[in-house]
């Protein structure tokens, strides 16, 4: 699941994201994921199934539904998108907007994703420390959205 077509030094240092699941009730579930600094690309998949490396637990959930691809673009420089597969029936959401099947569709640091009915958000290096203060970080992400949803709403106005 890791490519690694271009790497130079790897000096085993994988740098700790999150996948932070947002539960009813305003409960957050993290799913660590461990970026290796060394690769040019890292690939996880989310889904129900147990071999995903993050495992939603929901009906609206494919078993292999979406997956997040992670591009080093430079020294501590990542662009991240997630791409619906094919064969999932819910459909995945970026801040409300659907996304299409096999299509890398970029996502930043605290956006808004919905895989089927299940709310999450991507947690990585230089947003946060993602043991201690990914709730915080999504609370302020959530700010940042929701401020550029109504900037771009009084610009479509």
């Amino acid at each position: 699941q890791v490519i690694d077509d271009e790497s130079e030094e790897d000096d085993g240092d994988a740098e700790q994201w999150a996948v932070v699941e947002m539960r009813d009730g305003g409960e957050e579930q993290s799913h660590p994921l461990f970026v290796d600094p060394g690769r040019t690309e890292d690939r996880f998949w989310i889904g129900r199934d147990a071999s995903c490396e993050v495992t939603l637990d929901a009906a609206s959930v494919s078993r292999r539904h979406a997956e997040l691809v992670v591009r080093r673009t430079g020294v501590g420089e990542y662009i991240t998108f997630v791409q619906l597969d094919a064969s999932a029936r819910n459909g995945v959401k970026v801040d409300g907007r659907k996304i299409l099947a096999k299509t890398l569709t970029r996502v930043r640091f605290g956006q808004s994703l919905l895989i089927g009915n299940v709310r999450i958000r991507i947690v990585g290096p230089g947003s946060t420390s993602v043991a201690e203060e990914a709730p915080a970080v999504n609370a302020a992400a959530t700010q940042v959205v929701e401020e550029e949803e109504e900037e771009e709403a009084a610009v479509n106005e």
